[in-house]
């Protein structure tokens, strides 16, 4: 005599067995997705790390305990924006507020010396002009996506298209700073190509080298010059001291922008008058320009 075959109990053995958590379909359910948002800050905060990186490359070649302090700054600076990259790859409340300490600071910053649109005008050095030219941009679009990513963080970014998709506001906006910095790459190479030569007397000016130290007796040498136009109203500064400085006008009549080590600028004036002028990162440093008729 045959045994009996419960077929219900088959039937519900293999229901059982098809709902296992061990179902191929599981992991792939239960996968989670990282934002388009997240992605673009820790790759922009990266990024921003190592272009700053290259950025003071010839200062960190040079440096000494007694080198600026400014060279520790960035170099802090540079710790931060890889730290704030992690928390917000991990989208924790702190990585997002590091974020914007390290994205808003250093935009507001750049900004504040007037040392970020000189330095696009009229490049004189390619370290100094990829920080300029990229890493300000960069930093606006992780603090902009960083400021929506922390107000929508409880409510889920995955299920804010504008953040979780590329094919959003997220994306053009990435997009259009992409474009801005190959753009402004572009006319840095032409205006730094087609920068005019001086003609007749220049008169040489040298940032010494200890000029970032206040104790410094002197900074700029000649700390004063006398300028005749047309005779010798033309003025070339040159950096040689290891760290960064800019020729800044008082008045806001010229700027060099950012100078490295061995940089020079060079300006002509016009119109007679007193020019005082100063380095936007040490302001203890000035000096002064006399032009007559």
């Amino acid at each position: 005599m045959k045994p009996e075959v419960d077929l219900d109990m088959i039937r519900e053995a293999a229901t059982k067995n098809s709902k296992t958590p061990f179902s191929p379909a599981t992991p792939k359910a239960a996968r989670k997705v990282t934002p388009f948002a997240i992605w673009v800050i820790t790759i922009g905060l990266v990024l921003s790390g190592l272009d700053l990186l290259y950025g003071i490359s010839s200062d960190l070649a040079k440096f000494s305990p007694s080198s600026d302090p400014l060279v520790d700054i960035m170099v802090l600076f540079i710790i931060f924006c890889f730290i704030a990259s992690i928390g917000t790859y991990f989208q924790k409340t702190w990585g997002y507020a590091l974020s914007l300490l390290v994205s808003l600071g250093f935009v507001v910053g750049a900004n504040g010396l007037n040392v970020w649109i000189p330095t696009l005008s009229h490049p004189q050095d390619l370290n100094t002009f990829v920080v300029a030219d990229s890493i300000v941009p960069a930093l606006v679009l992780v603090a902009v996506l960083t400021l929506l990513c922390l107000a929508n963080r409880k409510k889920g970014l995955e299920k804010k298209k504008f953040l979780s998709s590329p094919r959003s506001f997220s994306g053009v906006f990435t997009a259009l700073i992409v474009i801005l910095v190959i753009a402004g790459a572009i006319a840095g190479a032409s205006l730094s190509s087609s920068a005019a030569k001086p003609s007749g007397s220049v008169v040489a000016v040298s940032i010494v080298s200890g000029a970032y130290n206040p104790s410094s007796a002197v900074h700029f040498s000649p700390a004063t010059i006398t300028l005749v136009i047309g005779v010798n109203n033309t003025v070339t500064w040159t950096n040689n001291d290891y760290t960064i400085h800019t020729v800044t006008s008082d008045s806001g009549a010229f700027g060099s922008g950012l100078l490295n080590n061995g940089n020079s600028w060079t300006y002509t004036f016009t119109k007679a008058g007193t020019y005082g002028y100063h380095c936007a990162i040490h302001p203890f440093m000035t000096g002064e320009v006399i032009v007559l008729q």
